[in-house]
C-alpha cells in the first residue's frame, strides 16, 4: 500500500513538471495551508473566549455567594459557622 501511494505521487509529480504546472500547484496549496491557518486561529480564538467566559462565570457565581452570605452574617440573619457549611 504504501508503495502504491509513493509511486502515485511520485507519477503525479512528473506529471505537474511535464505540464510546467509547478506554480499553479504552489499557489492552490498555499491558498489551502492559508484557509486552514485562519479556520485554526479563528477556533483558537473561539476556545479562549468560551474558556474565559466559563472561567469568568464560575468565579463570579463564587464572589456573589459569599457577597450575599457574608452581608447575612453582617446582619445577624446567619452565623459565620452555617455560611462555612
Amino acid at each position: 500500500e504504501l508503495g502504491r501511494v509513493s509511486s502515485e505521487a511520485l507519477q503525479l509529480l512528473r506529471t505537474v513538471r511535464a505540464l510546467n504546472a509547478e506554480d499553479l500547484h504552489r499557489r492552490l496549496f498555499q491558498r489551502q495551508n492559508d484557509i486552514i491557518n485562519d479556520t485554526q486561529r479563528q477556533r483558537g480564538v473561539a476556545l479562549g473566549v468560551f474558556s474565559a467566559a466559563s472561567n469568568g462565570l464560575g468565579v463570579l457565581l463564587q464572589m456573589v455567594t459569599l457577597l450575599i452570605g457574608t452581608s447575612a452574617v453582617l446582619a445577624g440573619s446567619m452565623t459565620a459557622e452555617a455560611l462555612a457549611t
